[in-house]
């Protein structure tokens, strides 16, 4: 009675086993990764219906180790990786009193919870990447740099040709040639989903978001000052430029010595 259980166990392991190994081809010629008519069985070769080309040439010799293009493996931080191109290129034109910045922010200043370019990128919609949901099934191609705003303007320069000769002026333009790293670095940012820390460590972790430095009450605070939501409290507060922080604007420029609330 064992030995025929065994048996019969093992007979239904082989016949799983045989199924899950008969896959279907994906085709890779076009856009749309759709199934081919024929399947890639066990011993690795394709049965009748699938092209010879379905397999490409990935699989024509060994298996490849993945290298790094940005020296040694370590986690991706968009502070560290990505900022410091955006310092270095975009930050001369777009940050506060400029016209490119009533545009766009991408100065590195950092807020209650991310920093202003980031959240300046996110929330204008620069970058097309699925974030933290919601989790649709995505088509190729509908998100990551290839339908990217940012992205674009990279490869392919302003819609303003005149932007760009400007910048070429100052010494701060970008593109694939001037600057392939540079450029490489924000793209890649785009389709790992465009991250922000590069773990989930927190080092405040009773106050907001477990990022900021400022406990609740003092957020509070800072609401019942400027009347303000919690959201824009978190955006609008700068640790690197304090007096840049658009949490002042509540007060405007005239007003702003005479008010006892902005002084504190």
């Amino acid at each position: 009675m064992v030995a025929r259980l065994t048996a019969a166990l093992s007979a239904v392991v082989v016949l799983c086993t045989a199924a899950a190994l008969m896959v279907p081809a994906l085709s890779i010629t076009d856009d749309k990764a759709q199934p081919e008519a024929g399947f890639f069985g066990a011993d690795g070769a394709a049965t009748a219906g699938t092209a010879a080309a379905t397999a490409g040439a990935a699989t024509a010799g060994d298996p490849q180790k993945l290298t790094r293009r940005f020296g040694e493996p370590k986690l991706f931080s968009y502070l560290e990786d990505v900022q410091p191109v955006f310092d270095q290129y975009c930050a001369t034109c777009h940050d506060y009193g400029k016209k490119a910045g009533e545009k766009l922010i991408l100065a590195g200043d950092r807020n209650l919870a991310f920093n202003a370019s980031y959240w300046d990128i996110r929330e204008k919609g620069y970058v097309r990447v699925p974030g933290a949901g919601p989790h649709n099934v995505f088509k190729p191609y509908e998100w990551g740099s290839t339908r990217s705003k940012l992205a674009d303007v990279l490869y392919n320069g302003h819609e303003n040709p005149d932007i760009d000769a400007k910048r070429k002026e100052l010494g701060v333009y970008l593109d694939a040639e001037t600057n392939p790293n540079a450029v490489l670095r924000v793209v890649e940012w785009i389709d790992i989903n465009a991250p922000y820390y590069p773990n989930y460590g927190s080092s405040y972790r009773d106050n907001p978001y477990g990022r900021s430095p400022l406990a609740q009450a003092e957020v509070d605070r800072l609401r019942e000052l400027t009347g303000l939501s919690q959201r824009d409290v978190t955006r609008g507060v700068y640790f690197d430029r304090p007096e840049r922080s658009p949490i002042l604007d509540h007060w405007g420029a005239a007003k702003a010595l005479a008010s006892e609330e902005y002084r504190e």
